[in-house]
């Protein structure tokens, strides 16, 4: 039997992440099944922002490690997300991510369905964004295409990249891209 190659990419671990929790270190299945998958997350000293995927094989069976870089300790809240947040295009710099990540916990707790009404989703993500205004016919986010109405905001993907937008706005508005969250500790 010919082994099969496996890819394994960021929105596999982030699902690897919703379906079992956050793993201690590794996820292993036996090396003897057929396309066994290892997945080992950080720490890791490789330097890069891109995981780094090593695939082995023998007759029997396909292994895949995917190494994260060290860029925060697994520890940290909502760290089962850090693979969306990157692979929506947050910056990798290590204290923008522990803020974005302790914003989310302390919006949502880390959970995707969260709604407080006018707040939706892991960043919490108020309805002004994603409805029309003075200064938007359709509203800000469809403006830049990135939800369809508010409800698109409970898609973690489509929340992760609509609270980038917001951050990269108020970075270039205000020099801070967390003001528009009042969780923000780095409030003045």
């Amino acid at each position: 039997m010919k082994p099969t190659r496996l890819a394994l990419g960021v929105a596999a671990v982030a699902a690897l992440f919703i379906a079992f929790g956050q793993p201690s270190d590794t996820i292993t299945t036996p090396a003897t099944a057929p396309n066994t998958v290892i997945v080992t997350l950080p720490p890791s000293t490789t330097s890069t922002t891109e995981p780094a995927t090593t695939t082995t094989s023998s007759s029997s069976s396909t292994s895949t490690t995917t190494t994260w870089p060290a860029l925060l300790p697994p520890d940290h809240v909502c760290y089962e997300w850090l693979p969306l947040l990157l692979e929506t295009g947050w910056p990798t710099d290590p204290d923008i991510l522990a803020t974005a990540l302790t914003i989310m916990w302390r919006e949502s707790r880390c959970q995707p369905d969260a709604d407080s009404g006018p707040d939706h989703g892991l960043f919490q993500i108020n309805r002004y964004w994603c409805k029309p205004s003075k200064y938007s016919a359709a509203g800000w986010l469809q403006d830049r295409q990135l939800v369809v109405d508010c409800d698109s905001l409970f898609d973690p993907a489509t929340n992760a990249a609509s609270a980038l937008a917001i951050w990269h706005y108020s970075e270039d508005k205000n020099g801070d891209g967390f003001l528009p969250w009042t969780t923000y500790s780095g409030r003045p």
